[in-house]
């Protein structure tokens, strides 16, 4: 390829030299056409026997854009090392315009098999590395699939461990809420047995209670001490006293105008008008609930029958003592030592002469039930017998103070309409629950109802002169235990 070249470069420098230059024969322009189309075919065939590619392959992976400046640039550089190009470098000014067998233009590329496989080869290559990428990418995928599975494999068993703990755990209860089941209803037999036995004894020891109190009764002397007087009034009242109206007080109150007139009249409750014209709150219900007005009532109403038949009137034991009342009185004109020494003789004589009889009583309790039976249920044989032996009782424990050498002294609500409470009175006291919820709040507040009357003894010297009284058992009233709505603690 040189030689011949070479033989071109003095061709070239001949014809240059000549004196034809531009008008040579036309045989010697078709000779070197000739010549140069055979070097041009030899030269092609020499590349690896196989045609020269003037082009490229356009790679699929890159954009067009991308395909053609690849394209152009490949092309120029073979333009420029082509033996084409270096003929037209050398004969160009010499023949402008010849007729050759060209080879096809720059943008006709000539391509070879051994082109395409690498064309082909470097795509198999770029899509096996995708390949090996997306394998590495599936591998990670399934690493992390097979620990979710774990995961949720360890995550179901632990689920399943709780379902069955939870399931011991709510059968366990269940044994143990069987068991207090059981264990309630065993408890309450329990109890209601003790509550039976409980009551039965409460019953034997009331009526030991009462043997005791009557024996005494019967036993007591004129030098009978105040404390074991006022044991015994004590006693009394709160015993069976109070047992028998809370058990027999009527559960409401079924009033009119009749039954509100003899309350008025007996003066159960505060009649005056600055009472009953006071604070609504400071005033006596009723109507309150669950019994509890009826049982202060009925409470009043006993204590005050059973004060004034047999407390007022120390010769009750005969139909008409009001003779003897007056002889009494007499006698207290010229001396009261003289007038109280006759009445306990007296009434030591009427306690042997004339016995407290069942018919008595039975007058006592009729005349009780008559007045203040709206107060009260349906009395039964029982009830009544219970009443009925209150009233005996109560008339013996008369009878033995009646025979001290004393002077009794009833104060009930005559004597405290306008009286306002005062705890620290020594002749008056509240209900205990009252007095603990309101305390010195209750100072000032009006009485409403006396529930039981104030006994005194006022004793007599030997002088004949009077010594302050003793309390044989304090006045128990009823106080307003509402809050004042105005009160701001």
């Amino acid at each position: 390829m040189k030689e011949r070249l070479g033989s071109f470069h003095a061709i070239t420098e001949r014809i240059q030299n000549s004196d034809i230059k531009g008008n040579y024969p036309r045989k010697l322009s078709l000779y070197l056409v000739q010549y140069r189309d055979d070097v041009f075919e030899e030269e092609i065939g020499s590349r690896d026997s196989r045609p020269l590619q003037f082009g490229l392959q356009r790679d699929p992976t890159r954009s067009p854009d991308e395909n053609k400046s690849v394209s152009d640039t490949t092309e120029k550089r073979h333009q420029k090392q082509s033996p084409r190009r270096m003929f037209d470098v050398h004969f160009g000014s010499i023949f402008p315009i010849w007729p050759s067998r060209t080879p096809p233009p720059p943008s006709q590329p000539l391509e070879s098999p051994h082109s395409e496989v690498r064309v082909l080869r470097d795509i198999l290559s770029k899509k096996e590395e995708e390949l090996k990428a997306l394998r590495e990418a599936n591998d990670e995928i399934e690493r992390k699939l097979n620990s979710c599975r774990e995961n949720d494999h360890r995550t179901q068993q632990c689920i399943e461990s709780l379902k069955e703990r939870q399931l011991e755990e709510s059968s366990s209860l269940r044994d143990e809420i069987k068991g207090y089941q059981i264990n309630i209803k065993s408890s309450t037999k329990i109890i209601e047995k003790l509550e039976a036995k409980c009551a039965e004894q409460t019953v034997q020891l009331s009526k030991a209670y009462s043997n005791a109190v009557s024996s005494w009764a019967q036993d007591v002397s004129r030098d009978m001490p105040d404390d074991v007087v006022r044991s015994t009034i004590s006693s009394f009242f709160q015993g069976d006293f109070f047992s028998w109206c809370a058990d027999m007080c009527a559960p409401e109150i079924d009033w009119s105008k009749d039954h509100e007139k003899i309350l008025n009249i007996c003066n159960l409750v505060n009649q005056a008008h600055h009472y009953r014209s006071g604070p609504a709150h400071l005033l006596f219900d009723y109507a309150a609930p669950d019994g509890y007005s009826s049982l202060v009532l009925l409470q009043a109403a006993l204590a005050k029958s059973l004060v004034d038949t047999f407390l007022r009137n120390p010769y009750f034991l005969v139909d008409n003592g009001t003779v003897l009342q007056n002889i009494e009185s007499s006698f207290a004109e010229r001396s009261l030592k003289e007038s109280i020494s006759w009445r306990i003789n007296t009434v030591l004589s009427l306690e042997k002469t004339f016995a407290f009889n069942a018919e008595q009583v039975d007058l006592h309790l009729n005349q009780f039930l008559s007045t203040f039976g709206v107060l009260v249920q349906e009395l039964d044989k029982h009830a009544r017998d219970d009443l009925a032996d209150l009233f005996n009782r109560f008339s013996q424990i008369a009878l033995k103070l009646w025979q001290t050498p004393t002077q009794i002294r009833i104060i009930d609500m005559a004597n405290m309409t306008n009286l306002s409470f005062d705890m620290s009175h020594p002749h008056i006291e509240c209900e205990p629950v009252v007095a603990s919820a309101l305390g010195e709040r209750l100072n000032g507040r009006p009485i409403g109802v006396v529930i039981r009357p104030c006994i005194l003894s006022q004793s007599i010297s030997d002088s004949g002169e009077q010594i302050p009284p003793v309390v044989w058992s304090k006045a128990l009233v009823w106080v307003s235990g509402e809050k004042d709505p105005y009160d701001m603690e």
